[in-house]
């Protein structure tokens, strides 16, 4: 402490931490709104901040209580080359997979096909 302030109560020197003083609470709907216009990205944190009437690092505190840390803080979609590769080879994967199921449809079919003739057939050899 400063010399000066030693006969000063113990709140003198102290730094205060928290709200800035006079600053009103903000309602559950204006987090959320802020929230969703910074995940938005139609115009900057700063900006979005400036909007709410709070500091950016308090607008992130929000998106953080809301969504979580790991949600990004924008929601742009930021790789649309890959999401169009990934979208061919899933197409691909999915006529693979109708070209299985055809396969199949067929072995289904002439199994059955097979059991019927072995029946009738094991049925004749019963009845001679």
């Amino acid at each position: 402490m400063q010399p000066g302030l030693k006969n000063c109560g113990p709140e003198i020197g102290k730094r205060i931490v928290g709200r800035v003083a006079g600053s009103v609470p903000k309602s559950p709907e204006v987090k959320q709104a802020a929230v969703i216009e910074l995940c938005a990205r139609k115009e900057s944190a700063r900006v979005v901040a400036q909007k709410a009437g709070v500091s950016r690092p308090t607008l992130y505190n929000w998106k953080n209580q809301l969504l979580g840390p790991e949600a990004p803080a924008s929601m742009k979609r930021q790789n649309k080359p890959a999401l169009d590769h990934e979208r061919a080879e899933l197409e691909q994967q999915v006529e693979s997979l109708r070209r299985d199921i055809r396969q199949l449809q067929l072995e289904h079919d002439i199994l059955k096909k097979v059991n019927e003739l072995i029946k009738k057939k094991w049925v004749s050899i019963r009845s001679s």
